[in-house]
């Protein structure tokens, strides 16, 4: 059984052809981190200090609904045990950042300034760190069992070094 399971985990080869999907996220990532660098440098030199918007109610409003269906999916994708909770967890802790970083960003020096500092402090860091920590765990948890099933001992896994486990898509 251990042998028939380990031989149903992809193990990448150097030799290996790479598939164009991957190529394409590749590219696609790789290109858009290189155009973004010169929009970040025009836009803090064009961009006015102040501005007012007029779908404010509705911007704030939006992301708060987006941030409250990522922790309701997270809560359910981990009380279900669903492998979907790492991509869950993923988007809720990038929404939490998001919002951390524009209550903090855009009530700087106004009367609203410690309020966001000690709501950053108080709710949205703990919140970020159960949700990284959780994150981690699970992915090593997962690691763990796949090292168990190629018949290896189970160690801690570094994270930074372990491969991406996939199935043939023959099989």
């Amino acid at each position: 059984m251990r042998r028939e399971l380990d031989r149903l985990v992809a193990r990448p080869s150097p030799a290996a052809r790479v598939p164009r999907r991957r190529i394409l996220v590749l590219g696609v990532t790789v290109f858009g981190a290189i155009v973004l660098v010169p929009w970040v440098v025009l836009l803090s030199a064009s961009l006015p200090m102040t501005t007012s918007v007029g779908a404010w109610r509705t911007a704030w409003v939006g992301f708060d609904v987006a941030l409250i269906a990522a922790l309701a999916l997270s809560a359910w994708t981990v009380w279900r045990r669903r492998q979907l909770a790492l991509v869950a967890l993923t988007v809720t802790a990038t929404l939490v950042v998001c919002d951390m970083w524009f209550d903090l960003s855009l009530s700087w020096g106004t009367p609203d300034q410690t309020t966001a500092i000690f709501s950053a402090l108080l709710a949205e860091l703990p919140l970020l760190f159960v949700l990284l920590v959780s994150l981690a765990t699970m992915l090593r948890r997962s690691a763990m069992v796949t090292q168990r099933l190629r018949g290896r001992d189970g160690q801690p896994v570094d994270l930074w070094r372990q491969s991406l486990v996939m199935v043939p898509p023959e099989h």
